[in-house]
């Protein structure tokens, strides 16, 4: 059985924008401090931030929330963007 192939990696914006928020005013927010902020895992928020799985629409509008900044303006591309969807019209 071959080995399936590793996804490419697709930078976000997660990283920097963690780094430029500050929950206490003094230093950066920690990747838990976000995590908490918007429910779920730290090893989650680590793979959200990684690129290695996609946000639920829960997860973007909260961190577009937490950031302060629009969904889009977060940089997550979907991993299937390249798909055509064709609606039938009935």
């Amino acid at each position: 059985m071959p080995k399936p192939r590793p996804r490419p990696f697709t930078p976000n914006h997660l990283r920097r924008l963690r780094l430029n928020t500050t929950f206490d005013g003094r230093k950066p927010a920690s990747q838990f401090e976000i995590a908490d902020a918007i429910g779920v895992g730290l090893n989650r928020y680590f793979q959200l931030e990684q690129n290695r799985v996609e946000p639920t629409p829960r997860e973007a509008r909260r961190l577009a929330q937490v950031f302060g900044v629009k969904v889009d303006d977060l940089g997550i591309i979907p991993r299937h963007s390249n798909r055509v969807v064709v609606r039938r019209r009935d």
